[in-house]
C-alpha cells in the first residue's frame, strides 16, 4: 500500500480529538481540597487557613424543605494532634443572596484522623444553596 499524506493527516487529527475528549471527560478538583466528592460539591466548602492540605470532606447530606439541613463529613489527615478549628454555614436565596446570618462560630476539636460530621440547619424558608466554611480556631 501507499503512503497518502493526506490520510496520515487524518489519523493523526482524529487520534488528537480522541485524547483530548478524554482528558477533559475527568472530574477536576479544586486545587488543594482532598475528597471524595465531586466538584460541584466542592464549591461550596471554603477551607481556610491552609486547611485543605490537613481535612479530607465527604458525604454531604442536604434536606431541601423547611428547614434546609446540611450535613458534611469532615477527617482530620493530620494522625499526630487534634485541630483546633472554628467553623460556619452560610446559607443563600435562590439568587445566592446570603440570608439573614444566624450562624456564629462554632468551635471543634478534631482528633487525629477521626470522621465527623458538622450540621448546619436554616432559619429561613428560602434557603436554596449553602456553603461551609471553616478556618483554625481564633
Amino acid at each position: 500500500m501507499k503512503f497518502n499524506p493526506f490520510l496520515f493527516k487524518c489519523v493523526v487529527l482524529v487520534a488528537f480529538i480522541i485524547m483530548s475528549l478524554s482528558c477533559c471527560s475527568k472530574v477536576h478538583q479544586p486545587s488543594g481540597v482532598k475528597s471524595n466528592l465531586n466538584e460541584t460539591l466542592l464549591k461550596e466548602i471554603v477551607p481556610l487557613d491552609g486547611l485543605d492540605s490537613l481535612l479530607l470532606f465527604d458525604n454531604i447530606v442536604t434536606l431541601v424543605g423547611p428547614p434546609f439541613q446540611v450535613e458534611v463529613s469532615v477527617k482530620s489527615l493530620n494522625k499526630k494532634r487534634p485541630l483546633s478549628l472554628q467553623y460556619k454555614f452560610e446559607f443563600y436565596d435562590e439568587y445566592r443572596r446570603e440570608l439573614k446570618p444566624l450562624n456564629n462560630w462554632h468551635f471543634l476539636s478534631l482528633p487525629a484522623a477521626i470522621d465527623i460530621n458538622l450540621s448546619g440547619v436554616a432559619i429561613s424558608e428560602q434557603a436554596k444553596s449553602w456553603r461551609l466554611i471553616i478556618r483554625e480556631a481564633k
